[in-house]
């Protein structure tokens, strides 16, 4: 888009994340709070930059990035179909902030994006795309439904809040 300035910002790993456990062969982590201040104290500086109208961040840039990370996803069973194992689906994946979606220009179909009420504390959120809607929820809409997705061992199902465009 016109007017988008794209930037990479790189923290020392080891201020900002603790290792977690395992996950089979793969080292799992958690982001400490300093990071999420820290992002929150970049965003509030550019903010308060003359013409910048929204500001948003994402883990990796999607275009550029050479590592896109994967998950496998999955509805969550549901209590009418406790049983049920639904089929995962390999899905491209990254953590947001607020107002990224708004920054991209990405229009929000259904539900909303994800906010600073989101945080820590909250119950865990997900953001998904019009394809990812079709493949894990065919034929109904996946706002409010539950979706895991396997980034460790035990990983809390997420609900649905928001979908946006592809």
């Amino acid at each position: 888009p016109d007017g988008l300035a794209s930037f990479q910002v790189v923290v020392e790993p080891r201020e900002f994340v603790t290792r977690k456990g395992f996950d089979g062969l793969l080292p799992t982590f958690e982001l400490t709070p300093l990071a999420a201040e820290t992002i929150a104290r970049i965003h509030d500086r550019l903010r308060a930059v003359p013409g910048i109208e929204s500001v948003g961040g994402m883990t990796h840039q999607p275009v550029n990035s050479l590592v896109i990370p994967r998950f496998a996803v999955w509805p969550a069973p549901t209590p009418a179909e406790p049983s049920r194992q639904p089929s995962s689906r390999t899905v491209a994946g990254f953590l947001v902030t607020p107002d990224f979606f708004a920054t991209m220009r990405t229009p929000v179909l259904r539900g909303r994006e994800v906010s600073d009420g989101d945080g820590r504390t909250a119950p865990p959120v997900v953001v998904i795309n019009q394809v990812a809607e079709r493949l894990l929820f065919p034929g109904r809409r996946a706002l409010g439904e539950r979706l895991v997705v396997d980034l460790y061992a035990g990983a809390p199902a997420r609900e649905v809040i928001g979908v946006v465009a592809d």
